[in-house]
């Protein structure tokens, strides 16, 4: 095949020549947005990535889009997603549920997280008269395609330095206050990551992040704790590094949110 160019020059382009050129332009296209920006999902801003495992590629496909989202999302880092590769899936629980979920992932990225799930609910308008209106002036006039009704928050185990109190409450703040949040306590062994490691990997750090998710937990209407910190402490055995559940510790742990999720109201 040939064409004419801007000064009359004659240039030709080959069958196969186009073809490859057809086929490159389809993979780019076709790449996910994770690939092409080098985070684990298509979130552009840095600040969604703190602490994350390069080249991973998050177990939530639907972050970062507008369209279906499920009403229950779950925000974590390796813990949740060793909890649901060996335990969620397994099992067979938490089946709908959207679980975004990397590792390394610091606890600084939680307000992405949720701001962007919130902004996917799709809210309508509904259409009423106004006689209707005038004999229902309180009624809320909206609604959500895809409501945000339970979400949990599994991140914890990567500290952030500078991430305090006001930071996490502020972040389940961005939530509805009709969701149902499940803080799930985050679990380092002291023992075996003491104060000499780095900050992002203290124990003890991780420890006040608890009492952190207890106390909102107290504080806020519809909010329950699922207590992975409380069940590894009394088993050891359920984490092979202090941090990690092994395969019998990941199915303990969705059990445990499973559980929470299903009851907490």
């Amino acid at each position: 095949m040939s064409a004419r160019g801007a000064a009359g020059r004659t240039f030709s382009v080959t069958s196969r020549t186009l073809a490859a050129l057809t086929a490159v332009l389809l993979l780019a296209l076709a790449a996910p947005a994770a690939a092409r920006t080098g985070y684990a999902n298509s979130l552009p801003q840095a600040g969604a990535h703190s602490g994350e495992v390069q080249n991973e590629v998050d177990t939530d496909g639907y972050v970062g889009t507008r369209g279906w989202r499920s009403s229950t999302f779950v925000v974590g880092d390796s813990v949740a997603r060793i909890g649901l590769l060996n335990g969620l899936r397994p099992l067979g629980l938490g089946q709908g549920w959207e679980v975004s979920s990397v590792s390394g992932r610091d606890v600084s990225t939680l307000p992405y997280y949720l701001r962007d799930r919130v902004a996917a609910q799709g809210a309508y308008r509904i259409h009423r008269s106004k006689k209707w209106r005038r004999h229902h002036p309180h009624a809320r006039l909206w609604r959500y395609r895809y409501p945000v009704r339970h979400a949990v928050v599994a991140l914890g185990t990567n500290a952030t330095p500078g991430w305090t109190y006001s930071d996490l409450r502020a972040s389940v703040n961005l939530l509805p206050a009709s969701t149902t949040v499940v803080m799930v306590t985050p679990f380092r062994d002291p023992a075996q990551w003491p104060n000499t490691k780095p900050y992002r990997q203290r124990a003890s750090v991780v420890g006040v992040y608890a009492n952190w998710a207890r106390r909102i937990a107290e504080l806020r209407p519809h909010t329950c704790i699922a207590d992975w910190r409380g069940f590894a402490q009394r088993y050891p055995s359920a984490t092979h590094d202090g941090v990690h559940p092994t395969t019998a510790g990941a199915k303990a742990w969705a059990r445990i949110v499973a559980a929470v999720v299903g009851h907490c109201s």
